[in-house]
């Protein structure tokens, strides 16, 4: 269907008659009226490997919906008609990739007239004008002023300009902007007056000559804006001082120093320590103090808050009047201002405004020296190492040796536990005496899951009994590894008339001689305590240890890190110590004098007494079984 069928007018329109019809109901056609084609056309295709828009290089509008022809008045699409390269020559890469990111910026203003203000006539807006190469596309921004009352911002958004009429189905091109033109945007005229420095290069390498950026002209309303701002501001000679260098020079650097504070001379006087931070960028310092247990003092953040401190305190406080920061002189009028009688008064700026307090700095600081802070002597006792290098690399100071005081070490009273009430365990009554808040007694469940089996047995009597029933009796001495528990059960003895059965119930065992009145803690009997010939009092009840079962033994010997006595090659040092410079002949002189039988080998007493006399009895019973049970072939036994 061609656009002849669709009107019915037996004609074609003539592209300035279909473009003059206003859009009205009755003057506007329907394209579809007996169309039967709905299909989009292509407007992708694929150049050079890249996936491009097909109407970029041909300026004919496409068909459109249907494969019909666009009406008359469509626009034709034109793209960019520059290059950086000549013809024939450069880069194959589309623009949009050539270019990217690549925008020319102009500095532009225009004049918009005021008819209706008495304080001004015009008003000039500068703006900035980005033109995007990739594209051809074009922006127009106006920063935004401070309390302009107008809005600001963006003026024209991003995108592809059209020439002001008759040329409008064309569009702005790079060929259009330039220093000293005049562009009509949408009926504004924007005057170009100035570009960035990429804008030159660039239009440059195409051969366009820009000339010398131009100065805007002023604007009444905001010249007269800036003298309203000015004028807020003091317009007396004060006198500054610029304090931005040390800061940022030292921003952060702080010398440490720890010192004392010796008050005992007085009346509930004490000696205190403190820390003192001196300040770097500003040359002002600050005093913590370091309060001790118990020290009866408020834990304040601050003994003394960051600031100056003057080396004299006597004239701190003043009249009024006597120290003023800067020096009034009366130029003209009475001192009685009245409402039309104004007084006019100005600042000294060449007076010294030296007020005479002196305040100390790092070079007054150093250990050993006394600082009056506020009336109180600090003696400075040492320093940490930040502040020895610094010193070093600007005094080249070298000694810091510190200060010691030698002051009394106080000894302060421990509580006394209570004693045992017999309610419960000891432990369990002690650790709700450590604390307000009942806790539970922290147990090793790793270990008591790891040693559960791990039971050492030991043979006992009692040590030195006085009464011939007691030297008969024996015990089994049970160390449970998993909790440190020990069990003593009795054995039985016939016709001795006590009997068998537990002797003590499975417990910690406490060591004799603590005191608990002192606030020392009790000890109790460990793994280490057992071994066979050693002495155990427990409860008042000593016993002597005479035997080991065989697992207990093996036990010993295969944890020999956690049982010296059951370890060989100690027991072997101990005897080779004993035995003296001896050559191998002598030793084997010396076993074999003491065999009775002459078989070539001992038996145990024999061994026992032969170790006995060559040790002096630096040996004890169960380093004389382990090295029997070390050379033996059969499994000893000590016989009592």
């Amino acid at each position: 269907m061609n656009y002849q069928k669709t009107t019915g007018l037996g004609g074609n329109l003539d592209q300035a008659l279909a473009k003059s019809l206003p859009l009205l109901p009755g003057y506007s056609f329907n394209l579809n009226v007996g169309a039967d084609r709905f299909h989009r056309p292509a407007h992708w295709g694929i150049t050079k490997g890249i996936n491009v828009l097909n109407d970029r290089d041909d300026p004919r509008p496409k068909p459109g919906i249907g494969g019909r022809d666009p009406p008359p008045w469509a626009p034709c699409r034109t793209g960019p008609d520059h290059s950086v390269y000549p013809r024939g020559h450069g880069s194959n890469v589309p623009s949009w990739i050539a270019f990217n990111k690549q925008v020319l910026v102009f500095e532009a203003y225009y004049q918009e007239p005021i008819p209706e203000s008495a304080m001004e006539s015009y008003r000039i807006h500068r703006c900035k004008i980005y033109f995007f190469l990739e594209d051809d596309t074009a922006q127009v921004i106006e920063p935004k002023v401070l309390n302009s009352g107008i809005p600001q911002g963006q003026i024209i958004r991003r995108h592809r300009i059209p020439l002001p009429s008759p040329c409008e189905d064309q569009f702005y091109t790079l060929e259009h902007f330039n220093v000293g033109c005049e562009v009509n945007l949408y009926g504004k005229i924007f005057y170009i007056c100035g570009c960035d420095g990429f804008t030159r290069s660039f239009l440059n390498r195409l051969g366009i000559s820009v000339p010398q950026n131009m100065d805007p002209p002023t604007d009444p309303a905001g010249e007269k804006i800036k003298d309203k701002r000015s004028s807020l501001f003091p317009r007396k000679p004060h006198h500054t001082v610029d304090k931005r260098g040390p800061f940022l020079q030292h921003a952060g650097h702080v010398l440490r120093f720890w010192a004392y504070w010796d008050d005992r001379c007085k009346l509930y006087g004490d000696l205190r320590y403190f820390v003192i931070h001196y300040f770097l960028s500003d040359n002002t310092m600050e005093v913590r103090e370091i309060l001790r247990p118990n020290s009866g003092y408020e834990a304040y953040p601050l003994f003394a808050r960051r600031g100056k401190v003057p080396k004299n305190c006597d004239k701190l406080i003043q009249l009024p009047g006597m120290d003023t920061p800067m020096t009034v002189l009366n130029v003209f009028g009475s001192i009685y201002a009245s409402k039309n009688k104004k007084a006019h008064y100005m600042v000294d700026n060449l007076a010294d405004q030296d007020s005479g307090i002196e305040f100390f700095k790092d070079s007054d600081l150093a250990i050993g020296a006394v600082l009056n802070i506020f009336g109180r002597a600090f003696i400075l006792t040492d320093c940490d190492e930040f502040t020895r290098q610094y010193y070093r690399d600007k005094y080249n100071v070298q000694d810091f040796t510190p200060l010691t005081l030698n002051e009394p070490k106080r000894t302060y009273p421990k509580p006394v536990p209570p004693p045992y009430n017999g309610w419960g365990t000891e432990e369990d009554s002690l650790q709700s005496w450590k604390s307000v808040e009942l806790k539970p007694l922290n147990k090793d469940y790793r270990k008591y899951a790891e040693k559960e089996r791990d039971i050492l047995r030991f043979e006992a009597k009692f040590y030195k009994a006085l009464q011939k029933v007691n030297q008969s009796r024996r015990f089994i001495i049970q160390y449970f590894m998993s909790d440190d528990t020990i069990m003593i059960s009795e054995k039985e003895h016939l016709n001795s008339g006590l009997p068998k059965g537990k002797f003590l119930l499975r417990s910690q065992a406490k060591k004799p001689g603590h005191q608990i009145e002192i606030g020392e803690e009790a000890s109790f009997w460990e793994y280490k305590d057992l071994f066979v010939g050693n002495i155990l009092d427990i409860n008042g009840f000593q016993f002597q240890l005479i035997n080991a079962d065989e697992f207990t033994l093996c036990y010993m010997e295969a944890n020999k890190h956690m049982f010296p006595h059951a370890n060989v090659c100690l027991c072997l040092d101990k005897l080779r110590e004993a035995m003296g410079p001896l050559q191998a002949e002598d030793v084997v002189k010396c076993f074999s004098e003491n065999d009775t039988c002459l078989q070539g080998v001992l038996d145990i007493r024999n061994f026992r007494t032969l170790i006995m006399q060559i040790a002096k009895c630096g040996m004890s019973e169960h380093e004389i079984l382990t090295l029997a049970r070390a050379v033996s072939y059969h499994k000893l036994k000590i016989q009592t």
